[in-house]
C-alpha cells in the first residue's frame, strides 16, 4: 500500500500563506488595542463562545461575555500601564505573542479564584498567549505568566493580607450580624460540623444552621466570639479563623450524647477552615472538641 502523501497543491500553499498573513495582521490589531479605553476593538476579533485558559490561576473564562466583564477590571487596575512587544508570529490556524507590561498597581486586579489588592507597587513582567484562531475569530487562548514574580513586585507574596470577605466576615460573626454573613456565602456553599458529621449544603440549609446555632447560646457580659488567629494563603483562596467561644447556654442547645444544663457557661476553642471563590465562601469546615463543647470547666489556657 502506498502510503505517500500527495504534495500540497500551489493553491494549498496561497491559502494557507494568506491566513498565516490575515492572522498575523490580526494579531498586531489585537496588540495595538490593548490597554485602550475601546474594548469593542478586542471584542470583536473574539469568538462567542472563546475558551480563555489562565494558566499560573487554573481559571477558565468560557464565552465573550466573561472576556468583557474581566478585562475592564485588569485595564483599570493600573491606569499608567504600558506595553512593549517582544515577538509576534502567526501561522494558518495559531498565533503566539509576547510582551512586556509594566505599571502601578492603584487598584484592584481582579481573576475569578484570586485578586490582588492594590498596593501601589510597581510591577513590570513577561507574558506569552497562544491564540488558536478558526474562521477569523479567537476561539481558544492559553495565557502564561509568572504570578510569584508579580506577587514578589507587588509585595503580596508569603502575605497574609486579609481580604475585604475575610474582614467583613469577621465583622458580621462576632456581632452576630446573620444578614452580612449570609451575604458572604455562596449560594450553593457546604458547612461541615466535623465534631457532629453534619453538613449544610447551600444558603437555605446554612441559614437554618445559623438561627439553630444562635439560639442555643447567649452573650453579654463579656461573653461572645473573640478571634484568636486569623489568616489567608497569598492567593486569598483560603482561610483559617481560630476563635474562643465563651457563653451561656440555653435551652435550644441541639441534642447530643453531652448536652449542657441551660445555664451553663462555656468556653470552646474553634477553627473554622474556609475556602474561597469569587469573594464568597463555598466550603467551611468547623473543627471542635464535642466533649469541651458540652463539658463546662475543661481548661483552655492556650487561648487566655
Amino acid at each position: 500500500m502506498d502510503t505517500t502523501l500527495a504534495p500540497a497543491t500551489e493553491s494549498d500553499l496561497a491559502a494557507v500563506a494568506k491566513s498565516s498573513r490575515d492572522n498575523l495582521l490580526m494579531m498586531h490589531a489585537y496588540f495595538d488595542a490593548l490597554f485602550t479605553k475601546d474594548l469593542n476593538t478586542i471584542l470583536d476579533m473574539i469568538d462567542e463562545n472563546v475558551e480563555w485558559l489562565i494558566v499560573p490561576t487554573g481559571d477558565t473564562l468560557r464565552g465573550k461575555a466573561a472576556i468583557a466583564k474581566m478585562a475592564p477590571n485588569h485595564w483599570a487596575a493600573s491606569p499608567d500601564r504600558i506595553k512593549t512587544l517582544v515577538n509576534l508570529f502567526a501561522g494558518e490556524d495559531y498565533a503566539s505573542l509576547e510582551y512586556r507590561t509594566s505599571g502601578t498597581l492603584t487598584n484592584e486586579a481582579d481573576f475569578p479564584s484570586m485578586k490582588f489588592e492594590p498596593t501601589g507597587q510597581k510591577y513590570d513582567f513577561l507574558c506569552c498567549f497562544v491564540f488558536h484562531i478558526k474562521n477569523g475569530k479567537i476561539d481558544r487562548v492559553r495565557e502564561y505568566f509568572d504570578i510569584e514574580t508579580i506577587k514578589r513586585q507587588l509585595g503580596t507574596e508569603g502575605g497574609q493580607h486579609q481580604t475585604d470577605l475575610v474582614q467583613a466576615f469577621t465583622a458580621a460573626f462576632t456581632s452576630d450580624d446573620v444578614e452580612s454573613f449570609y451575604k458572604l456565602i455562596d449560594p450553593n456553599g457546604e458547612w461541615v460540623i466535623m465534631a457532629t458529621g453534619e453538613t449544610f449544603r447551600g444558603l437555605d440549609e446554612i441559614k437554618q444552621l445559623t438561627i439553630r446555632s444562635v439560639a442555643a447560646r447567649k452573650h453579654g457580659g463579656g461573653l461572645g466570639i473573640k478571634p484568636t488567629n486569623i489568616f489567608t494563603d497569598a492567593e486569598g483562596t483560603k482561610l483559617c479563623w481560630e476563635y474562643l467561644h465563651t457563653a451561656i447556654v440555653t435551652d435550644k442547645w441541639p441534642s447530643s450524647t453531652h448536652r449542657p444544663a441551660p445555664g451553663t457557661r462555656i468556653a470552646v476553642p474553634i477553627v473554622l477552615i474556609g475556602e474561597i471563590f469569587q469573594g464568597k465562601l463555598v466550603k467551611v469546615r468547623e473543627y471542635f472538641d464535642l466533649l469541651t463543647a458540652t463539658e463546662p470547666g475543661v481548661p483552655h489556657h492556650l487561648y487566655s
